[in-house]
């Protein structure tokens, strides 16, 4: 659903990369059909199972991260290299295992989606 509520913003060229399992955290969720039809009327989306990829590499708390390693090579500004330089200052605080944690996470979303 959060892919489809920035759509307005999002260009005819633009790309949606998300979560093939939707986060149903409201009681009101649309349908998953609703909005595979909605995504599928799309040009350009790629869906992955994000957080059983996670969980696979023992890394459940690095979805969102893996997404962006994923959504990387489709953005224009930002390379690759510079996305996992913030990675790395962002999580700095937190000490080198957890920056380590999202620097996979981060590298396996690259890998995941073959361009």
């Amino acid at each position: 659903m959060e892919a489809l509520r920035y759509l307005p913003y999002l260009s005819a060229e633009g790309w949606i990369i998300t979560s093939s399992v939707s986060f149903k955290n409201i009681p009101n969720y649309p349908e998953d059909n609703a909005i595979a039809e909605e995504l599928a009327a799309r040009k350009h989306v790629i869906t992955f199972d994000v957080e059983t990829l996670a969980s696979e590499n023992k890394m459940p708390k690095c979805a969102n991260v893996i997404l962006l390693g994923a959504a990387a090579q489709y953005l224009k500004i930002l390379s690759a290299e510079e996305l996992r330089e913030a990675v790395q200052r962002i999580f700095a605080p937190k000490g080198q295992e957890v920056v380590d944690m999202n620097l996979k996470a981060f590298d396996l979303g690259l890998a995941t989606i073959p361009r």
